[in-house]
């Protein structure tokens, strides 16, 4: 199977608006230095067939690395990893590993 990479969601320092989670990398906001934080998914859903039970699988530790080896400041999340652009942390609409729902 071949991963097409993870979907991303970002906000951007010059409005309010977060943006859904996309895949299409090149569809990144421009200039980065605007965007405030990027939630980067570290899970893959895939269906092998119809009546087959939908699979995940988990690459946060593969992120994770990546991350960490680039030097970002990032917080890791049930579903993602948050990226910040900026200080201090926004961690608004973020739902940390342990934290009730």
């Amino acid at each position: 199977m071949n991963w097409g990479g993870p979907f991303y969601r970002c906000k951007c320092i010059d409005g309010d608006d977060v943006r859904e989670f996309n895949a299409e990398w090149h569809a990144i906001p421009y200039p980065f230095m605007k965007i405030e934080w990027l939630d980067i998914q570290c899970t893959e859903t895939f269906q092998r067939g119809n009546l087959l039970q939908k699979e995940k699988i988990d690459h946060s530790h593969e992120i994770e690395n990546m991350l960490r080896k680039i030097g970002f400041d990032y917080k890791k999340g049930k579903e993602c990893f948050r990226i910040f652009g900026y200080a201090p942390r926004n961690e608004d609409g973020f739902h940390p590993i342990g934290a009730s729902a």
